[in-house]
């Protein structure tokens, strides 16, 4: 499975890729928004903080503004991701983008219909919004269950990204399920990789040993 950093924020995107743990990044216009600085600085400062692929959302709810937006970012920097919502006019977006060898994320995913139509146009990634189809009222992990199921019964190459994972124990479940990608927010990525008090106590019981061996040696 491969861990996206859902952030905005450089320092977290340093902290955690620095350790080796982010695969990619994952932003979208809240979160932008919320930065000191716009996405014409920001943008940039978050591709120098680490050196994966970085997702970016197009808004707006026009195909040729979308398009227009994509195709700056990409020109930006090859590793921009682009981000589409699964609006009608997003289809037609992630179809064009798709001709034209331009990655796409399909964003605010909550119906496998959705998935299977931005599968079957190009999309490189396809994003269920775990959290959001709760409220909603949506069994999320059916849901992304039939998802996964419709996209390896159709032979289609895009892959779940599973987002807005806000409880830990669904990340494996979502393991289970074939889901190859999560994104989570700097607190669940924090609470995820933090180690287990047993595996602490073991290591520092193997230290505490191998040193007394080391001073019995001398």
């Amino acid at each position: 499975m491969q861990f996206w950093l859902d952030s905005a924020d450089v320092r977290s995107i340093k902290r955690f890729s620095t350790a080796g743990f982010v695969h990619g990044v994952t932003t979208n216009p809240i979160m932008i928004s919320k930065q000191s600085h716009g996405p014409e600085i920001l943008i940039p400062e978050l591709l120098k903080a680490f050196d994966g692929p970085l997702a970016v959302q197009v808004v707006g709810d026009m195909t040729d503004g979308m398009i227009h937006q994509a195709e700056k970012l990409y020109e930006l920097n090859p590793r921009i991701l682009i981000k589409i919502p699964v609006i009608t006019e997003g289809y037609a977006a992630i179809a064009y983008l798709a001709k034209k060898n331009i990655p796409v994320l399909a964003t605010a995913v909550f119906k496998t219909q959705q998935a299977l139509i931005a599968a079957s146009l190009g999309a490189q990634y396809i994003a269920p919004y775990i959290h959001y189809m709760e409220e909603q009222g949506i069994n999320s992990l059916r849901e992304i269950e039939n998802m996964q199921l419709v996209l390896d019964n159709q032979g289609l190459e895009a892959e779940l990204m599973a987002a807005s994972v806000r409880n830990i124990t669904l990340i494996e479940t979502m393991a289970e399920i074939g889901v190859s990608h999560v994104t989570l927010s700097p607190e669940i990525f924090e609470q995820y990789f933090s180690s287990f008090a047993e595996t602490v106590y073991a290591n520092d019981s193997f230290t505490k040993h191998w040193l007394e061996y080391l001073e019995i040696s001398a």
